[in-house]
């Protein structure tokens, strides 16, 4: 709530805050706390595996759902009809491979791995979803994205770098 004032009471602000805006900011806090409960009752019952399996499978349907009713309510729709069928193919593998099937196999490994090595690959995601882009849709990179690469790769090295010091102690 004392987030909500400071937000309100900003005078300095780009874009006016609305009404729409705060409602917006306390629904979001709601609903992001009652899937922190719910998703922690629920992994007490089921596996981690099983779990992230079926929350990216929820999360990619209600998008789905959500871009279809946006369309059907809004006055300037996406135009979702005029893909060519083999970007759709190419949007449909980044989403079952680098967020279902990769989020899953992640939390499947840390059964097997140290979580470490684990949460290394997955900052590898954002860059091979860029690359997949790249070779794919031949989408092309801006500064902005070399920088985020830079701090990913830095935080890679980071990451690997206490990893290998840690198993050098231990041995």
């Amino acid at each position: 709530m004392i987030g909500i004032f400071i937000i309100a009471n900003f005078k300095n602000s780009i874009i006016p805050v609305t009404a729409f805006g705060i409602v917006s900011i306390v629904l979001s806090a709601m609903f992001y706390s009652l899937y922190m409960v719910l998703s922690k009752r629920i992994r007490q019952k089921i596996d981690n595996t099983t779990y992230s399996f079926y929350l990216n499978l929820s999360a990619g349907c209600f998008g789905f759902i959500s871009i279809i009713l946006y369309n059907l309510y809004s006055t300037s729709p996406i135009d979702l009809i005029y893909f060519p069928n083999i970007e759709w193919f190419y949007i449909l593998l980044l989403a079952i491979f680098t967020s279902l099937l990769g989020h899953t196999l992640l939390i499947y490994l840390v059964h097997f791995f140290n979580l470490n090595w684990v949460s290394i690959f997955k900052l590898l995601n954002p860059l091979l979803s860029s690359f997949m882009a790249y070779i794919i849709f031949k989408e092309s990179f801006t500064s902005t994205h070399w920088l985020a690469f830079g701090f990913i790769l830095i935080g890679l090295i980071n990451s690997f770098d206490l990893i290998v010091y840690t198993l050098v102690k231990l041995l």
